[in-house]
């Protein structure tokens, strides 16, 4: 899921480290070189997109809008109304949501997956934002009706009117602001987007296929009128908020000085950036009843194997070589016994005087600590801090020993801040002297219970065992 969380969240690891073991196999693996289908010629070149009326000096950029798997790419934007507030979405902010969509215009706001992160509660995440600024819901009382004048949808017994949502294929779809098809814990959507001091901003957005987000299709195999198979296209949709609500008011006559509506009422819809996203086609590329090559391993190759099925498939073999995802332990003992002959690993395994696999490298690797941390100034921070609360920090300094402490929950927040075997240590992180003398920059700033800990996501694999060696 990618809904904004709060202003700094634990570390995750993100470890890799792999090798290729097979023992001989009587297949073809593909032809370098070979010409490849017209929907990979096109490149990942970025887009900027400009808004229009009181959005004209908005500039939005994605960074690639081709060639697109379930990813993640950068959404960078300048010229934007700083957002109101340092802790909090009161006016000033982008939403940002995928799409499907045939028509060259765009998508419909029934088309578009929005709405799945109210069900954590007014402001996603925690971030107090208006009650209905992340929802679907169309209709907010007497007091706020939208200056478009187009009629609702049809209300709910409760007497609420949503804007609907349509798959791509046309399925059943319960009204409301989730449904069968996205919640909570499979949108992509970034409700809230926070502008800086200096009217610039950034996000990474997931990117997902026909797989993640069923309802929307993108990437599904489709073909041309040449005959030529392709993904289907998608659209990146976002909604600049002003100062401004639906029927005109400013946001500070609102309930709590925030603006309310929804990103899909018209008057706030009209103001919507479209960009265009391509797809990679997914599918099965291989003739029905061709022979199956299994192969195993870690989780790492998972989607290279995917990524080089149609390539497999375009051989004389046509052959589907499948592919499961187990621990590095288990795969080393199938690599021995000879079933698959093609194992993906990290490390070889103990010598067998009766089977000799051959190596071969597949891909070159190591350890990554993966961090998401926006500024947040602490109470006495001086102003210049305070003016980069929101600002995404790109650079973390880290030693074997701070990293230890993350991954023994040496920290307070990591642990339990009444727990005494940690009584004495720092909260978090960020309280840590070791930790700001190395990284100055974090200095005047307070990350409350947050950077307790880092997360090992394969406890057992051999890019784990990797980490601790270095650790140690």
């Amino acid at each position: 899921m990618n809904t904004p969380r709060p202003a700094a969240r634990s570390l995750r690891l993100l470890l890799g480290a792999l090798c290729l073991a097979l023992l001989p196999v009587a297949a073809t693996l593909g032809t370098p070189g070979a010409a490849q289908p017209a929907y990979a010629a096109d490149g990942g070149s970025p887009a900027t997109v400009s808004g229009t009326g009181d959005f004209a000096d908005l500039k939005v950029t994605v960074s690639q809008t081709r060639n697109l798997v379930d990813q993640v790419v950068r959404i960078s934007w300048t010229g934007g109304a700083p957002t109101v507030s340092d802790t909090a979405y009161a006016a000033n902010y982008l939403q940002i949501m995928q799409c499907w969509g045939d028509a060259e215009t765009g998508p419909t706001t029934d088309q578009c997956q929005f709405g799945g992160s109210s069900a954590l509660g007014a402001g996603a995440g925690n971030q107090a934002a208006g009650a209905y600024t992340n929802s679907r819901q169309l209709n907010y009382g007497a007091g706020l009706q939208d200056s478009e004048h187009q009629p609702l949808p049809p209300a709910t017994p409760s007497g609420i009117s949503y804007a609907p949502f349509r798959t791509v294929n046309g399925d059943p779809v319960s009204l409301g602001n989730w449904n069968e098809f996205f919640d909570v814990n499979s949108t992509n959507e970034v409700p809230y987007a926070r502008t800086n001091a200096r009217g610039a901003g950034e996000v990474y957005f997931e990117t997902q296929t026909a797989v993640e987000a069923p309802g929307l299709g993108c990437g599904s195999a489709v073909r041309d009128a040449q005959g030529r198979t392709g993904g289907r296209g998608c659209w990146l949709v976002v909604v600049p908020r002003g100062t401004a609500e639906i029927d005109g008011s400013a946001y500070t006559s609102q309930s709590g000085g925030q603006l309310q509506s929804s990103p899909l009422s018209p008057a706030n819809w009209k103001h919507r950036l479209l960009v265009p996203l391509g797809f990679e086609p997914l599918g099965s590329y291989c003739p029905i009843g061709a022979e199956e090559r299994g192969t195993l391993g870690s989780e790492m190759a998972a989607e290279a194997v995917t990524r080089w099925q149609p390539a497999l498939c375009r051989t004389g073999g046509k052959a589907i070589y499948g592919y499961a995802q187990v621990p590095d332990d288990t795969a080393r003992v199938k690599l021995l016994s000879g079933a698959p002959g093609l194992v993906f690993l990290g490390r070889p395994a103990a010598p067998d005087p009766a089977r000799k696999p051959v190596y071969a490298p597949v891909s070159l690797s190591g350890i990554t600590i993966g961090f998401f941390i926006e500024s947040q100034a602490g109470f006495r921070a001086p102003d210049e801090v305070k003016a980069r609360n929101g600002t995404r920090l790109g650079s973390l300094r880290l030693t074997p020993r701070l990293v230890a402490k993350l991954l023994t929950e040496s920290y307070r927040d990591g642990n339990s801040r009444f727990a005494e075997s940690t009584a004495k240590n720092p909260e978090n992180l960020g309280r840590d002297p070791e930790f700001r003398r190395y990284n100055p920059d974090y200095a005047d700033l307070d990350f409350g219970g947050k950077l307790g800990d880092a997360l090992v996501p394969q406890p057992l694999a051999d890019t784990t065992r990797q980490l601790w060696e270095w650790v140690a």
